[in-house]
């Protein structure tokens, strides 16, 4: 029989599982909080009393003029096993943010936030509920939002296709 793991296990596996520059992001810039349900806090920065999960924070942003750079995140990268680092300030994954925004004004632009999981809203507390809600969030880390957490499998269906967000 299984041994049962716990949340903080659980997202300790995940983090360790992403492909290393994408886990490389998320473990020096993502911290992890897990709660039952959303604080007054956490609705204040966006949360839905029934959300699974947020993000709250700096995504990985598109570069300008380049084509989802963020996107080498999500796969082993070739230049990782090179020697690149894909997290220096003159790398393409150190993304700006969109003109007009605020944080565009900052530099160099770091990506990086809290991802909390509110434990009374995942039906069934499962592993693999929380799997799937706390991949979700790294999504959004990650630069994508509802639509593209769905494109790159992180999301459920009913999400991008305009339903209510579960994330």
């Amino acid at each position: 029989m299984a041994k049962r793991r716990t949340v903080a296990q659980v997202i300790a596996k995940v983090v360790g599982d992403l492909p290393v520059e994408l886990r490389r992001l998320v473990r020096s810039r993502v911290k992890f909080v897990v709660r039952k349900r959303p604080t007054a806090a956490d609705i204040a920065a966006g949360a839905e009393p029934n959300d699974r999960g947020i993000f709250v924070g700096f995504p990985v942003l598109e570069n300008d003029g380049e084509e989802d750079a963020g996107a080498d995140l999500y796969a082993e990268d070739e230049a990782a096993a090179a020697g690149v680092v894909l997290a220096e300030t003159d790398s393409p994954a150190v993304l700006r943010a969109d003109e007009g925004d605020l944080v565009a004004e900052l530099e160099p632009y770091e990506p990086g936030g809290t991802i909390a999981l509110f434990t009374d809203n995942i039906r069934p507390l499962s592993e693999e509920n929380v799997v799937d809600v706390l991949l979700h969030e790294i999504a959004h880390f990650a630069g994508e939002d509802e639509e593209g957490a769905f494109e790159v499998g992180l999301a459920e269906e009913t999400e991008a296709e305009g339903g209510e967000a579960v994330g």
